[in-house]
């Protein structure tokens, strides 16, 4: 059986990481199509291959207007791949993208299943066009959806759809480590944010919920790089001094290591808002740690409230301050919502689980 899978990816993540080793040791050869690579990936699993321009990427600067959307590779070379490697299922992400539409047309003669990836087009606010687009591509015969948001906007969008038509949601996998979880070091609730310094990753609700609390019963851990110099990170590290609360930066954390933190974090806290997906929950869920998101976030869907992590309004700092307090009041209830995390891994977020899922989208017949 030809198990030669493509997967197109503008810009190479780290949350793919386990996708990729779990098609790997399921007997898939992966071949991943980039636009660039980053100083701060891990490329352990597979060297992408670098797209080449094509002369076209200046109409698609004016088509799509950011940069890595716009990129067109170059025809021949993507050509050149299909005609030689025969690939039987191409995963491709953005499709509404140079990369994405280039590869598109050529999978869809030459492979057996096209599947389209995204973090849900349909979380974001409400777009006629998207809507036409994505029934037209969903109509096409080997053509599969898949997402890892579960929102209603998704709900009611399934709706409109023809019956041979499918949203699939399927969470991105991650390896589980075992090890012993450290609760509760230094006797204070240990809370972490793993973020960007971007203005929609809302750091401000956060700093605000924390301000007046008790500093002897907390500490904040903040992983990312907050070494720029732009003004939303000088505003963010402003507030935080200003606040009065106990934190530490951590700076960069490596994808390898990111497991040492998780281990001695009770709590992971997602203020953002209006971010399609947080890969983060699933990191945090895979390492038993319950987790706080706000209420207009896609990963909310791996939320349940009170079993196995708190859902917040968004955008209302006075509303996490509540759940803060409950939890530092009561900060034991961490360990029995750490359980139902172990639960929910095995369910949906496990390789295993999420290679049936997978293979069970590749074999579904229109």
């Amino acid at each position: 059986m030809n198990k030669n899978h493509f997967i197109v990816h503008h810009r190479f993540h780290d949350n793919i990481a386990c996708l990729i080793e779990t098609l790997q040791n399921a007997g898939y050869s992966i071949r991943l199509f980039v636009i660039l690579k980053t100083k701060t990936e891990t490329y352990d699993l597979v060297e992408p291959i670098i797209s080449p321009p094509s002369s076209l990427s200046s109409f698609g600067k004016r088509l799509f207007k950011k940069d890595l959307l716009a990129f067109i590779p170059s025809i021949r070379s993507v050509f050149q791949e299909y005609r030689v490697n025969r690939p039987e299922y191409v995963l491709i992400r953005p499709l509404v993208s140079g990369i994405g539409l280039v590869h598109f047309v050529f999978a869809l003669w030459y492979c057996k299943k096209v599947i389209l990836y995204s973090q849900s087009p349909k979380y974001r606010p409400k777009n006629a066009k998207n809507d036409f687009f994505l029934k037209l591509v969903l109509a096409l015969p080997k053509t599969e959806w898949i997402t890892p948001v579960k929102y209603r906007s998704n709900e009611a969008f399934e709706k409109q759809l023809s019956p041979h038509q499918k949203i699939n949601y399927i969470q991105l996998p991650h390896n589980k480590v075992e090890s012993k979880k450290t609760w509760f070091k230094n006797d204070v609730v240990n809370l972490l944010l793993i973020a960007k310094s971007q203005s929609y990753k809302n750091h401000t609700v956060l700093i605000e919920a924390l301000r007046g609390l008790d500093k002897s019963r907390y500490k904040l851990s903040i992983a990312g790089d907050y070494s720029n110099k732009d003004a939303y990170t000088q505003q963010t590290l402003g507030k935080l001094e200003s606040a009065d609360i106990h934190y530490e930066l951590l700076g960069y954390i490596p994808h390898e290591e990111i497991g040492k933190v998780y281990q001695s974090s009770d709590l992971l806290i997602l203020p953002s808002s209006y971010e399609m997906h947080g890969y983060v929950v699933n990191e945090a869920v895979s390492y038993s740690v319950p987790v706080i998101v706000s209420s207009e976030t896609g990963t909310k869907c791996l939320v349940e409230d009170g079993v196995n992590g708190f859902v917040f309004k968004n955008n209302d700092s006075d509303h996490l301050r509540s759940v803060l307090i409950n939890i530092l009041e009561n900060r034991d209830q961490l360990i029995g919502l750490s359980e139902n995390c172990k639960e929910m891994y095995n369910l949906e977020l496990s390789p295993k689980g999420f290679l049936k899922n997978y293979e069970l989208i590749l074999g579904r017949k229109h």
